[in-house]
Formats: structure tokens, C-alpha cells, sequence
């Protein structure tokens, strides 16, 4: 009971200093003048602050409305995460003018129903002034803004990014004056939360330290300690290496945003629409992070990543020792630490390295609950285990909607476990917390999600519905739609050759023996692979991610059950030798396409080079290699040259020198990603500069020849991209909503 209050007490004081913290911060919204005068004549009726930029009679956030033949002003300094262009649009019963940095950029007649406009904005602070002529009929405003990027939508404009100004003696705003809370304050609420949760689990944490005592505890608590800091420090390795890959922007950007709507009392769904594609859980992570380092840039999140990455390694690790021993358990954690492919989605600000840290956790904790199966007086220990693999789960389901198969899996392996009962006597025990499965996922998001506080039923229709587009790309040598066995297929090709052996013959002794954690770990290994009856099928194996963990164990197994079939004189010497074979080979297989792994290929498909000549697969497809091309345009071009992105990803250009201009029409130089062999030779332009991934290119930066440009255009049948980088417009390949960054 006294650890119970103290660790409540200890809450309740980092309650107190987040609100104190929050306090502290400059307020969000606009500053409000209205005049009794349609012509903004005179001293202004009324002056306040508000903090919503949109109003209207009907409209919740703000119930603010003009009387006839008033006028008003919205004046704050608007932050621009990034350097772009930005769309805008108003909609409004009244005329509208939307002025930035004294700069009318929209004017909107009462008579229509919205106005659009796209303007360049550097990144920073820029003066916003919207003023308002209401003549008669309902007074209403909506502002909405749709940031650099070529995939995102039109959104309210949150105000989290506007800054009341503060209006001086001669009516002019005076800009932001206060600075981001130190660090120390920051994070203070975290460590208080952090110490009462220590406080409330002393005991646990107590034998757990206990346990120490043992030699062959701390041997194992070393060496976990070894594999962790050894992932860990694989994915440090040159962690910015492979530049912006093409979603990081968003995930990052909409977990700044949720987290300054949180921090600022901002909890309308009308803000919370950024990145609706997702879920939430791993963009507040990320978030969190951002705002807590003080920074938008990249790398404390890939660290992050990196970090979740490496935790996975040791839970796989952990249930290794517990149930296929340390030789096994050190196998496959050498493996998981150097696969290319789980490398390379799990250093990236991406929602992969979440999703799998939280997938393997609940069956972590789910498995360990068969431990105490068929014992009453163990019946509440294993329930409990069970409802923390169930709210895991959820939070895994509330990263990313792929995780549901995480459901599937507990329930194939709970009728695996009891079949030979349903066969004979055609029952099933099912343990109370089972019941919890079907509700306890759309309890959490949407508890987690004010996205789904308004209509939450059609909301996430919405949300789910975004994924129901065809998707066509290069497999097997065709650009086409991917088939049934896509995933198999991505997950045999991106797996170094001479792994699929022990793998094989793990899944033969499954098979022939079906030892109880091995049928688990198959089971494990499969579910992900459901995925492959959607109709979303793209990204090589990003959407099967989760089986990474499950492989890795399979590996280890295999090679395990190898050397013991003929066990050798000193079994310490071998398995040591052994690991240290498979680190080498792997990690040689990672290094052949460092940083790049994402283009990772085996020996059988020809490694990535020939999988690039051959077409078999995609190459260069999220951006990656683009911050060298961005680095060498701004060291070589000279000034006032004209330049056109033609790839994938085309945000990450606001790098560029502000001299260079972006001309789509015959530019001197063209950045090309995501390359087919067809487009290795462009008319009336040379290859001045190329980031090639183990022999493969991925960006190309081409410059014109002298003499007038005749760029040919025009895709050929079936090569899929022509050379403006675009897919076929009725067979997309990604739909992706791409988000911003909020400051604090």
C-alpha cells in the first residue's frame, strides 16, 4: 500500500510539472481585432487572442461569429517546418485576404466556395495576417494548408504553428519572443514517471537483481548486455547514411504535431488529421523524442529506431535461452542483428521499428504465459501474462494496422496447443483474458486516437479505406500487379543465400519431431504472410516485417540442430566459431550494400546489380542516395542554374542552394531516382554524377548537353516509369499522406 502511494504521489508531481511546463510555453492561435465596420476603420470594438484560426456559428473549436458589415483581422507568425511549396486554400461566406510577410497571396470572393493558391515559403517564422469583410449572411472561416510534398492533402491548418502577435504602439506585430523549456524540465515528468514505476514493481525488480547472485545469471545478464550494445551498434553505424527515405517526413512530422496538440490542450479532430493513414503510437514515440532533443532533425529518431531495432534483437535472444538454448538463442540473435533487410527498415524514422519492437514483446509475454498452462494455481499468473500480451498487441495494432495478424497468431497457437483435445473431445480451453482479443484493440486506438473522437466508426472507414488502390511494380521482370506470393518471394531474395539452408532444416524438424516452441515459432513465422490476401501488396517485405523476428529464431534452430547432429569434441568452441561464421557472412552481405540496404539482393537473384539490369525487382525506390545528389548539385551547379527532380521523393529539395531554380521544362540539370536499365541514357543530357548500391544505380544527376534539349518523354510498354519519375496514373504505386513538423 505505501509503495502504491508514493508511486501515485510521484505521478501526481509529474502531472504537476508538465502543466507547470505547459504553462510556460508561448500560446498557439491568433490575435483577434474586430471593427463595427466592414473597411477595418477606426479603433477596433474588440481585441483578443483566440485560439483557432477558423470559426463559424456551427463549428466546435470556435462558436466566434461577425455581425453584418463588420471586418476582422487574424494576425501570428505562421511556422513553416520546412522550406517549399505550400498550398493554401479558404473557405468563407465572407471576402478574404490571406497576406504573408505583407504579401497578399490569396483573395477570396464571398461568392465562392473555396480559393486555392500555392506559394514558396523558406523555413521559419513568417508574418500571417488574414483580415475579413463580412457584408451580410452567415460569418464563417476555414483556412486550410497542404504542405511540400507531392502526396499530402489539403488540412486544417492547426495552430500549433501560429504564434499570437503581440500588436505594438504603432500596430505592427512583434514576432516570437520566448524560447523552447529547458531540457532538465523536458524531461523531468518522464524520469518521475519513470521512478514510480520502479517504486511500484520495486519488488519484481527487487528478485530480479536478487537473481544476480547466480554466476550463470550474470553471465546471461552480460551477455544480453553484449547482444543489445552489439544491434545497437551496427544500426549506429553511419545511422544518416542513406539520407531522407520517403516517409520519415511524414511519421516525424505528424508525431510533432500530436504532441504539440497534446502539450497545448488541442484535442478537436479536425487537427489530428495529419497522417490519418496510420495510427498513432509510433508517431508520438517519435514525437516525444523530437520535442524532448529540441530538434527537428532526423537523427535522435533514427537512434530511436535503432534503439527499438536492437531491443527486439535481445527479446529474440531472451526466448531463445529460455527454450531452444544458448547456442540457438546466440544464432539467431547474430542473425537478426545483420540481416540487410531488418537493418534497413529499422533505422529509419519510419513506423517499422516500433511496430516490430511491440509485436515481439506481446509474444514474448504471450508465449511465457504457456508456462504456467494446465496449473489452477498458476491460473492468475498466466492471465496476466495474456492481458499484457493482449495490450501490447493493441498498441502494436495502434502503429500500424497490419498488426492485427499479431491477434491471429495468439489465437493459431492457442488451437495448435489443444488440438489433439478439439480433435477427440471437440473442446477448447480458452483462458479468461483470451476474451479480452476481439474489443481490446479498438478500445486502445481509439482511446489513443482523438482522430476517432468525432464519428469514430465512419473515421476510421475512412482511415481503412485509404489503402483500397492497385498497386503495380517491377517483380520477377514485369511491371505488374504482385501475386499471391510476393511477399515469399521478397522475404527469399532479400535473405542472404546461404541462411535459407539452416532455415530449411529447421522446417524439417519441426515437421518430423513438432517440438512445442518450434510449432509456435513456425506459427509465428506464417501469420505475417495473411498479408499477402490483401490487395495492398508493395515495398518488398516492409508489410511482412514482423516475421523477421520469428526467421531469425527459425535460423538459429536450424543451425543449431546442424551441429548437433553430429556434435562436435567441444560444443562451446564450435558454436562460438560458428556464430562468429554467420556474423561474418552476414554482416559481409550488409556491407556490400552499405548504407543502402533497403536495395539489398542475394547471390541466387544476381545481388542487386542484377536484379537492377534484370528488372527483377525495385531498386532505389524510398529516396535513398537523394541527400548526395542534393550535396554535389549544391557544390558544382553554378548560380542561377535551372534544375528538375524527376523520382520518387521530391520534399527533400528545399535542401537545395535558393539560387537554383526549379524548372520542369528543359532544365540544365535533371536528379532522376528510381531507375529502370532503359533510362541509363537520356538525349541531349550526360551522367555528371551517380549513387550506385553494390553496383546498382539509384540516383543519377544528368546535365544538358549543348544545343537545343529534345528529352524524350515517352515511357515504353510496359517499363513502367517514364522520365518524370511518375507511374502509370491508373496503377499507382504508393498513396502515401506526408506530413509536417510542429514546433514546440
Amino acid at each position: 500500500m505505501f509503495r502504491a502511494v508514493v508511486a501515485l504521489a510521484l505521478l501526481v508531481t509529474a502531472v504537476v510539472v508538465a502543466l507547470d511546463g505547459r504553462e510556460q510555453l508561448e500560446p498557439r492561435g491568433a490575435t483577434l481585432r474586430v471593427w463595427n465596420n466592414p473597411q477595418w476603420d477606426g479603433a477596433p470594438v474588440r481585441q483578443a487572442t483566440v485560439r483557432h484560426l477558423d470559426f463559424g456559428e456551427d463549428f466546435a473549436p470556435n462558436r466566434f461569429t461577425l455581425a453584418p458589415q463588420t471586418s476582422a483581422r487574424l494576425e501570428g507568425w505562421l511556422y513553416a517546418p520546412r522550406g517549399g511549396a505550400y498550398d493554401f486554400a479558404v473557405s468563407s461566406q465572407s471576402a478574404t485576404w490571406l497576406r504573408i510577410d505583407g504579401k497578399t497571396v490569396l483573395a477570396h470572393r464571398r461568392d465562392r466556395s473555396e480559393t486555392r493558391v500555392t506559394t514558396r515559403l523558406a523555413k521559419g517564422y513568417h508574418l500571417l495576417r488574414i483580415d475579413v469583410q463580412h457584408r451580410s449572411g452567415e460569418s464563417r472561416l476555414q483556412v486550410k494548408w497542404r504542405l511540400p510534398s507531392g502526396y499530402m492533402k489539403l488540412t486544417a491548418l492547426p495552430p500549433v504553428f501560429v504564434r499570437p502577435a503581440t500588436i505594438d504602439a504603432a500596430g505592427e506585430a512583434e514576432p516570437p519572443t520566448r524560447g523552447p523549456l529547458p531540457l532538465a524540465q523536458r524531461v523531468a515528468p518522464a524520469l518521475l514517471v519513470g521512478l514510480a514505476l520502479v517504486v511500484l514493481f520495486a519488488p519484481w525488480v527487487a528478485r530480479r537483481l536478487t537473481k544476480l547472485r547466480d554466476a550463470g545469471s550474470r553471465r546471461r545478464f552480460g551477455l544480453g548486455i553484449l547482444v543489445f550494445a552489439g544491434a545497437l551498434g551496427v544500426r549506429l553505424v553511419d545511422l544518416n547514411g542513406a539520407g531522407e527515405t520517403s516517409d520519415e517526413w511524414a511519421y516525424s512530422g505528424a508525431g510533432r504535431i500530436y504532441v504539440s496538440n497534446i502539450a497545448h490542450g488541442y484535442w478537436e479532430s479536425a487537427y489530428w488529421h495529419t497522417n490519418e493513414e496510420h495510427p498513432p503510437i509510433g508517431k508520438y514515440l517519435y514525437g516525444l523524442v523530437s520535442h524532448l532533443s529540441g530538434t527537428d532533425s532526423y537523427s535522435p529518431l533514427r537512434a530511436t529506431a535503432a534503439g527499438l531495432g536492437a531491443l527486439t534483437v535481445l527479446l529474440v535472444w531472451r526466448l531463445g535461452v529460455r527454450y531452444m538454448g544458448g547456442r540457438a538463442a546466440l544464432f539467431a540473435a547474430v542473425v537478426l542483428a545483420l540481416l540487410p533487410a531488418f537493418v534497413a527498415h529499422g533505422k529509419v524514422a519510419a513506423l517499422d521499428a516500433p511496430s516490430a519492437f511491440l509485436a515481439t514483446l506481446s509474444a514474448f509475454l504471450f508465449i511465457r504465459s504457456f508456462d504456467f498452462a494446465g496449473r489452477l494455481d498458476q491460473a492468475a499468473a498466466r492471465n496476466g501474462y495474456l492481458l499484457g500480451a493482449a495490450f501490447v498487441a493493441s498498441l502494436a495494432f495502434s502503429t500500424k494496422f497490419s498488426n492485427v495478424l499479431v491477434f491471429f497468431f495468439m489465437v493459431f497457437v492457442i488451437i495448435a496447443d489443444q488440438w489433439d483435445r478439439i480433435r477427440r473431445r471437440g473442446i477448447i480451453e480458452v483462458p479468461l483474458a483470451v476474451y479480452a482479443l476481439p474489443i481490446l484493440p479498438f478500445v486502445v486506438l481509439v482511446a489513443f486516437w482523438p482522430w476517432l473522437w468525432v464519428d469514430p466508426f465512419a473515421q476510421l472507414v475512412k482511415t481503412l479505406t485509404h489503402w483500397d488502390y492497385p498497386v503495380s511494380e517491377w517483380f520477377l521482370g514485369d511491371y505488374r500487379r504482385p501475386p499471391l506470393y510476393y511477399y515469399f518471394v521478397y522475404l527469399v531474395a532479400t535473405t542472404p543465400a546461404l541462411l535459407l539452408a539452416p532455415f530449411a532444416v529447421f522446417l524439417y524438424f519441426t515437421f518430423r519431431r513438432r517440438d512445442r516452441f518450434h510449432v509456435i515459432v513456425l506459427i509465428w513465422f506464417a501469420t505475417p504472410f495473411l498479408w499477402s490476401v490483401s490487395s495492398l501488396k508493395q515495398d518488398g517485405v516492409r508489410y511482412v516485417y514482423n516475421v523477421f523476428p520469428a526467421f531469425a529464431l527459425a535460423i538459429g534452430a536450424g543451425l543449431d540442430a546442424l551441429l548437433a547432429w553430429r556434435p562436435p569434441a567441444r560444443p562451446r568452441i564450435a558454436g562460438a566459431v560458428v556464430a562468429a561464421g554467420v556474423a561474418a557472412y552476414t554482416g559481409w552481405q550488409s556491407w556490400l550494400v552499405h548504407p543502402y540496404y533497403l536495395n539489398y539482393y542475394n547471390e541466387l537473384f544476381g545481388g542487386t546489380r542484377g536484379v537492377f539490369m534484370a528488372s527483377r525487382f525495385e531498386v532505389g525506390w524510398w529516396g535513398e542516395g537523394l541527400d548526395r545528389a542534393i550535396s554535389w548539385m549544391n557544390t558544382n551547379a553554378p548560380k542561377g542554374a535551372t534544375w528538375d527532380c524527376q523520382g520518387v521523393v521530391t520534399h527533400t529539395f528545399d535542401g537545395l542552394r535558393k539560387d537554383l531554380v526549379n524548372r520542369p521544362s528543359d532544365p540544365e540539370y535533371v536528379v532522376q531516382s528510381y531507375l529502370t536499365p532503359s533510362e541509363l541514357e537520356r538525349q541531349n543530357y550526360e551522367p555528371v554524377f551517380r549513387v550506385d548500391a553494390a553496383g546498382a544505380p539509384i540516383v543519377v544527376i544528368w546535365k544538358r548537353l549543348s544545343g537545343p534539349p529534345t528529352i524524350d518523354t515517352a515511357p515504353r510498354p510496359g517499363e513502367g516509369p517514364d522520365t518524370s519519375g511518375r507511374r502509370p496514373a491508373e496503377l499507382p504505386k504508393r498513396n502515401p499522406i506526408d506530413d509536417t513538423a510542429a514546433p514546440e
